[in-house]
């Protein structure tokens, strides 16, 4: 809304794009080609004046998402900026613990739990997005007699989860099982629908059940390794093939088991969101509540 460093050109970079053949491209070196593919002359000179009078502002997203090396190799490439152009604003994202280095010119700033004023603001736009603006304040009302529901509210992850749950059913659950129960069934079944969207892929080669079967048998595994909440990109997508040989005997061929493959992962990470990528080759789920769900489930069958 131009409050925010009005007077700054912002640059958006996930850090993740840096990596070419696992080596890491330098942040001026990454700038400078996005001012070069616009035709301006002298990359290199705009870049370092912008830099020297601070009208860059430098929004770095997901040092998590870096191996340990590249990960190094960054934390120095922002150490030398900072010192060298001091006046110039960068912003830089990870997830709480996952650098131990102290970066002494940065101020620590941890995103907070929503508070009861912006669960309503957020469920009212939510809703009302659905066409169920008149829900917002039975919403309200209802996740005010349900504390342990109302607890979970508080991650936005969780409160859409809790959104698209309330918005077919018009109640909430009587207890968590039955939230996660009724709730992974509805994201797993009729995610598209109720967002109006048609996917052009069919990913849904596998049943609801057998989606949520495959779901128990990654999460019982991530939380009996050592590890416990993450799980390396080669193992998932081996479990993932396993499965679907077990599963699915009529794909015969290995190019029909690998698109497969790369189906469901791709249905479970970028179109509902329960598995994300929370670093370089490494997966987790979206919410460790969704981990620990899935693993009862599948101690208990």
């Amino acid at each position: 809304r131009g409050k925010f460093y009005p007077d700054c050109i912002p640059d958006l970079v996930r850090l993740r794009e840096l990596v070419e053949d696992d080596n890491l491209i330098s942040l001026e070196e990454h700038i400078t080609r996005i001012l070069s593919s616009s035709d301006i002359t002298c990359p290199e000179k705009i870049l370092k004046k912008l830099l020297q009078d601070g009208k860059l502002l430098l929004l770095l997203d997901g040092l998590d998402e870096l191996n340990h090396q590249n990960t190094r190799k960054l934390i120095s490439d922002i150490k030398r900026i900072s010192n060298s152009f001091s006046d110039c604003p960068i912003f830089l994202t990870c997830r709480f613990g996952a650098i131990n280095e102290v970066l002494k010119s940065f101020a620590d700033i941890e995103i907070g739990d929503l508070d009861a004023e912006q669960i309503q603001i957020f469920a009212s736009k939510w809703l009302s997005t659905q066409n169920c603006r008149d829900s917002a304040s039975d919403f309200m009302a209802n996740l005010e007699q349900n504390p342990s529901i109302r607890e979970l509210a508080t991650n936005p992850l969780m409160l859409t989860f809790i959104c698209l749950l309330y918005k077919e059913k018009k109640k909430f659950p009587r207890d968590r099982l039955e939230l996660y129960r009724e709730g992974l069934s509805i994201w797993l079944e009729r995610w598209d629908k109720t967002r109006g969207i048609q996917r052009q892929k069919n990913s849904g080669i596998l049943s609801s059940e057998q989606k949520q079967d495959l779901l128990s048998r990654i999460a019982f595994s991530m939380s009996s390794s050592q590890d416990i909440f993450y799980i390396k990109e080669h193992i998932l997508n081996q479990k993932i093939e396993k499965y679907i040989r077990r599963v699915l005997p009529d794909l015969k061929t290995a190019q029909d088991i690998e698109q497969t493959r790369k189906s469901i992962l791709e249905f479970l990470e970028s179109e509902i969101g329960l598995l994300v990528k929370a670093a370089k080759n490494i997966y987790s789920f979206s919410h460790k509540t969704f981990q620990e769900y899935f693993t009862a489930k599948f101690i208990s069958h």
